[in-house]
C-alpha cells in the first residue's frame, strides 16, 4: 500500500496550491478545500493529504476559479512531516508540562526582602537571586518610564537587555538598600548567574576632607551610546552626606571605561547625539555646590575622565582628580525667587523636543530655559509658577523689586560656560574639543 503524502502547515499547502496563505483559508472555507485539523494539547494543527488536493483541484479546474495547474508539476513535498508534527507536539508538551525545559525570556521583576525575582512574559517565575542585603522596594515602585516629558529624572533601576550581543537577554539590576549601604550594579545572565559587579561608591580626598565609599545610586541608564550593538552602563551615583558625585560609564563587561566627579549632586541624565557623528552624549543636569548654581554636563564617552571645573584650594576641589573632559558645562544663573525660596537651586531634569531643542528649568524658581544643539540658549521663560511665586514674595515684603525687572533677557545674558580654561557668558564648547 503507497504511503499517503502529508502537508502539515498552512504555509505548505498554499505552497503546493501556489496560492497565497489568505487564499488558500478562503477556498477552504468558501470552497471547501480539503484541509483537515487536530486538536490536542490545547492546540489546532491543520494537515492535508496530496492527493485529495490534487483530486479536489481536477474537479474544480471546470469551475470559475481561474486556477493555474502548473503547481501540479512540482510535487516535490518535504519529506518526514509526519514527523516534524510528532516533534513539534513533543516540544510544546515538554514547554507546557516543564516551563524550565527550555529558556524563558525575564520580562517582570519583584522585590521580596533580599530577593530579585523574576518573571517571565506569562507572570511565571523563572529564577531568584539573593543580595544578602535589605533591599528597599520603595524604591523599587516606578521601573518604566512613564512619560516622554521628565524621563531623564525618573528612577530605574532594573533592565532587561542583551547588552553583548548573545541573543539572550541579561538582568542590570541596581541593589539598593533601606540603609543605603553597599549600593552597587549586579550584571546577571539569563539563568540568574552573576556575570559581574560594580561599586557605586568609590572613597576620594576633597580639600582636606577624606570622603567615604558610601554612595547612593541616583540614576542608572543602559545605553548603546556609540550604536556598536554593545550596551553602555551609566551609573550616577551621589555621596549619602556631602556633595561629590561620580559618573561612570561602564562596557557591557563591568569594566570602567569613563569616570568624572562633580562637585555637586547630579539628578537627571539624558542621551543625544548633539554633532550627528553616530555617537550620543550624556547629558547631565544637577547642582554645583561651589558656585551655589544649577549646572548642566555634557560628556562625550569617547573621552570621560577628571572633575567639574572648582575653584582650587576649596573643599570643592579634588587634587586627586585633574581637569575634566566635559564637552560643555554651563551654571544656570540664579534668580530673585530662587534665592529666597532655598539655598540651593538644581536642574530636576532635562527634555527633548523636535527641532534641535533642549529644555531644563530651575527646580524651585520654575524659569524655564531652551537650547540648541550647541547649547545657545534660544529661549527663556519665566513661567506661571515662577509669577505666583514671585507675587507671594512680594505680598509678604520678601521682594521689594517689581516683576517687570526680572527679564528673560538678563538672565540669557548671565549664563556661564567653562571653555576649558575660564568661564565666558559667551556660547562656547570647551576648548578640549574644538576641532
Amino acid at each position: 500500500m503507497t504511503e499517503r503524502k502529508i502537508i502539515s502547515s498552512w504555509k505548505d499547502i498554499a505552497k503546493y496550491l501556489g496560492l497565497e496563505v489568505r487564499t488558500a483559508q478562503r477556498w477552504e472555507k468558501d470552497l471547501q478545500l480539503p484541509v483537515f485539523r487536530i486538536k490536542k494539547y490545547n492546540k489546532t494543527f491543520v494537515f492535508a493529504y496530496c492527493d485529495e488536493l490534487d483530486k479536489w483541484i481536477e474537479e474544480n479546474a471546470t469551475r470559475e476559479l481561474g486556477i493555474k495547474r502548473q503547481f501540479l508539476k512540482d510535487k516535490h513535498l518535504i519529506l518526514g512531516i509526519v514527523s516534524v508534527v510528532l516533534i513539534a507536539l513533543i516540544i510544546f508538551f515538554f514547554s507546557t508540562v516543564f516551563p524550565g525545559w527550555r529558556h524563558t525570556i525575564p520580562s517582570e521583576f519583584k522585590i521580596r526582602g533580599s530577593d530579585l525575582l523574576i518573571y517571565d512574559e506569562n507572570g511565571k517565575q523563572i529564577w531568584s537571586y539573593n543580595t544578602r542585603l535589605d533591599l528597599d522596594p520603595a524604591r523599587y515602585q516606578h521601573n518604566k518610564y512613564m512619560q516622554s516629558s521628565g524621563k531623564s529624572a525618573q528612577h530605574i533601576n532594573v533592565f532587561f537587555k542583551d547588552i553583548d550581543k548573545d541573543k539572550n537577554l541579561n538582568v542590570i539590576f541596581a541593589v539598593q538598600t533601606i540603609d543605603n549601604s553597599n549600593e552597587r550594579v549586579l550584571c546577571l545572565d539569563k539563568k540568574g548567574n552573576p556575570m559581574w559587579s560594580f561599586a557605586a561608591g568609590k572613597g576620594i580626598q576633597y580639600g582636606n576632607q577624606l570622603i567615604s565609599s558610601d554612595f547612593d545610586i541616583n540614576r542608572i541608564r543602559v545605553e548603546d551610546v556609540n550604536n556598536d550593538g554593545f550596551f553602555e552602563i551609566i551609573v550616577v551615583a551621589s555621596h549619602k552626606i556631602y556633595f561629590p558625585c561620580r559618573v561612570s560609564v561602564l562596557n557591557n563587561k563591568g569594566s570602567v571605561i569613563g569616570e568624572y566627579w562633580n562637585s555637586g549632586h547630579l539628578s537627571c541624565i539624558e542621551f543625544l547625539d548633539l554633532d550627528i557623528d553616530g555617537t550620543e552624549e550624556i547629558i547631565l543636569g544637577g547642582l554645583n555646590n561651589n558656585y551655589q548654581k544649577p549646572c548642566l554636563v555634557v560628556l562625550d564617552p569617547r573621552n570621560i575622565t577628571g572633575s567639574s571645573p572648582q575653584e582650587m584650594g576649596t573643599r570643592y576641589y579634588s587634587e586627586e582628580l585633574g581637569p575634566g573632559t566635559e564637552k560643555y558645562y554651563l551654571l544656570i544663573p540664579r534668580n530673585e525667587v530662587g534665592k529666597l525660596l532655598g539655598i540651593y537651586e538644581f536642574i530636576p531634569a532635562v527634555d527633548l523636543y523636535k527641532n534641535k531643542r533642549i529644555q531644563i528649568s530651575t527646580s524651585l524658581s520654575r524659569v524655564f530655559y531652551e537650547f540648541d544643539y550647541r547649547l545657545k540658549p534660544t529661549y527663556i521663560h519665566l513661567g506661571d509658577e515662577f509669577n505666583f511665586k514671585f507675587k507671594n514674595l512680594e505680598r509678604e515684603g520678601k521682594i521689594s523689586i517689581p516683576l517687570s525687572t526680572v527679564k528673560a533677557n538678563i538672565l540669557k545674558s548671565k549664563i556661564l560656560y567653562w571653555n576649558g580654561k575660564a568661564w565666558t557668558d559667551k556660547p562656547t564648547i570647551s576648548d578640549l574639543w574644538k576641532k
